[in-house]
Order: structure tokens, then C-alpha cells, then sequence
């Protein structure tokens, strides 16, 4: 894996990070697919960047806006990069702050995100990458 691919996992985040939409579109590839993690309420996965505007509105219905997903490091492993992060958000209707992490294992193939699986943690991300090898 190049650390082109890396730039482009980073850039991506700082895309979202900084509410720039259309430019992290452009990075992730039309047919990509997201899965959230098995832990969430309606764990599924989403195709195509319609799929990735849907579970975005539903982040949107949960959350209010300002909220931040901050990686703490890019992992290269094997073909795809581990993407640990901590993030802030509070609850659109609760009002409630909810600080947590999530790890996200994220494919690039060509310069665009084709694949990303969420994991709540680093250990279960790398767990399952080794059980699939």
C-alpha cells in the first residue's frame, strides 16, 4: 500500500471534518460500500453514494450539528487502512454529549474509497481482519 492511499484516507476525514461534502464525495468511488458496525441499532450496508447520503441523514437525525470525528492515527495493514477515532456528538433530541471512539477499516482502490466496515474498537478491527486472512 502506498501512502498515497493513507493521504487519501486523510483526506477524506478532513473533507467531512470541515464540512466540505462534495470534496469528500469526490474521493469515495459511486458504487462504494459502508457498513456499520454490528453493535449499532440497524447495523447494514450501505451502496453507492445515495446509500452513504442516507446513513448520513440518519447521523443527521440523531445528532445536532458540530459534531467531530477526530482519527488518532492511520494504520496501513495489510491492503487497507485502520482508522481509530474518537468522536463528540450530542443528541439532537437529548441534548445529551456522547463522547467515544469507533474504528473504521477502510479500502482505496484507484484513489477512491471502495469499502468501509465500522468497528467500535481498534482490537475488534484488527481481530477481524486477521480472521479473514
Amino acid at each position: 500500500m502506498s501512502r498515497e492511499t493513507v493521504e487519501v484516507v486523510q483526506r477524506l476525514w478532513d473533507a467531512w471534518n470541515e464540512g466540505r461534502a462534495e470534496e469528500a464525495f469526490a474521493l469515495i468511488d459511486p458504487d462504494v460500500r459502508w457498513t456499520t458496525a454490528a453493535d449499532e441499532p440497524d447495523p447494514q450496508t450501505y451502496v453507492g453514494h445515495e446509500g452513504l447520503r442516507r446513513l448520513l441523514a440518519s447521523w443527521a437525525d440523531m445528532w445536532q450539528e458540530g459534531g467531530t470525528s477526530q482519527p488518532t492515527e492511520f494504520i496501513e495493514h495489510g491492503g487497507v487502512v485502520i482508522v481509530p477515532t474518537r468522536f463528540h456528538v450530542r443528541g439532537r433530541t437529548s441534548g445529551v454529549d456522547i463522547d467515544s471512539e469507533e474504528t473504521y477499516v477502510v479500502r482505496v482502490r484507484d484513489g477512491k474509497i471502495m469499502r468501509v466496515q465500522e468497528y467500535r474498537t481498534k482490537d475488534e478491527a484488527v481481530q477481524a481482519l486477521q480472521a479473514a486472512e
